[in-house]
């Protein structure tokens, strides 16, 4: 006969099929959301409305994202010069994006008052009256604001240095300026600019990228390996950094400092690569140059003009100081008029030679 084995105490229930459904419906988790409840229940019901609702709102609202963020840029170009074409002059710290101007359309609500107080105080003439007003400092930080007088404790704080003052960087009725207008400038190096000057002294220059200086980088106890050579020679550092400069695709150099000779030089790597080893302890010493930026043509750089001298023949644009990303420490324009040509002496840091410009005005303000 057969042998029947039955567990204690446990139950056995006929197999009618409610076992299986019992088992589907906890043992896993696939199926559809509708699989899974219990659609008599009103609660159920409602999380299950909610639930598709946002399941079909969410490409909407990815939509409307996309639309509203390609918008607010072609804004932003359109206030602008175009950013595949011209890296502009930061704007000034403002209470809004469409609120701040550059550094160039600078106004200065403020001044007239401003020197009217002097005036009052005692001040010869409004020329005097001008100075004391400059001599407050460069920490003014809203210029462009009719009624703001909020003042920081760091100069520059407007975020364009030399014109956070209620007056302008001049006022031509106090200088001999003769600057206004757009000039073309060559310089001796091959590399060409525009200069926009307007009443008040401020200058916006433009030139393009690829003409622009190369900023460097030094390490000490560091070497770029061996190889990728473009020029092996003896020379001082400023000379070969101006080599590197006008050689293309060179984009480091590095000596060993013990061959030093008593003229100052050092037997030199020109390289065509910017990777180094460093090498704690080691006489070797690398300098490497920055890319320029990519994908834009021309550079634009606005700060105000200072006069050089007592004659106010002469005016300086700091370079380093209007945009120390483009150009290195110590960089300057000196600007002057001569015989109704613009002359423009380039200063550079101590690795270049100064590097002399001559334009001819393309217009002047006011006219057609």
């Amino acid at each position: 006969g057969k042998m029947q084995y039955m567990a204690p105490d446990l139950d056995c229930e006929a197999d009618d099929g409610r076992s299986h459904r019992k088992a589907a419906s906890t043992d896993g988790s696939y199926g559809s959301l509708q699989a899974k409840l219990d659609l008599s229940d009103p609660r159920a019901s409602r999380f299950l409305h909610v639930y598709t609702f946002f399941q079909q709102a969410v490409p909407y609202l990815i939509g409307l994202w996309f639309l509203w963020s390609a918008g607010h840029r072609v804004l932003g170009m359109l206030q602008g010069h175009p950013v595949s074409q011209m890296l502009a002059p930061s704007p000034a710290p403002g209470s809004s994006a469409l609120s701040r101007p550059h550094c160039a359309t600078y106004t200065y609500p403020q001044c007239e008052q401003a020197m009217h107080w002097y005036s009052l105080g005692g001040a010869r003439d409004r020329c005097e009256a001008f100075e004391r007003v400059k001599a407050e400092g460069d920490a003014f930080k809203y210029p462009y604001q009719k009624d703001s007088q909020d003042v920081c404790s760091e100069p520059g704080c407007c975020g364009c240095p030399g014109q956070c003052s209620k007056c302008p960087p001049m006022l031509p009725e106090c200088s001999s300026w003769r600057l206004d207008g757009v000039w073309r400038v060559a310089f001796t190096d091959g590399a060409e600019a525009t200069y926009r000057f307007d009443s008040h002294g401020h200058c916006e220059m433009t030139q393009p990228v690829s003409s622009l200086p190369l900023i460097w980088k030094s390490y000490d106890g560091a070497y770029v390996p061996q190889g990728n050579d473009l020029v092996a020679k003896w020379a001082t550092v400023q000379e070969a950094l101006a080599l590197c400069q006008s050689t293309a695709r060179c984009r480091s150099l590095v000596f060993d400092a013990n061959t030093q000779t008593p003229e100052g030089k050092y037997y030199i790597f020109l390289k065509t690569i910017v990777e180094i080893v460093f090498l704690p302890g080691a006489t070797w010493r690398s300098y490497i140059n920055e890319e320029r930026p990519k994908f834009i043509q021309n550079a634009a750089v606005a700060g105000p003009l200072t006069e050089v001298g007592k004659d106010g023949q002469t005016f300086r644009l700091d370079l380093h100081l209007a945009s120390p990303h483009l150009f290195p420490e110590g960089s300057a324009d000196l600007i002057n008029v001569r015989n109704g040509e613009l002359q423009v002496q380039r200063v550079m840091q101590v690795a270049y030679e100064r590097v002399n410009g001559t334009g001819y005005q393309l217009k002047s303000n006011g006219l057609p």
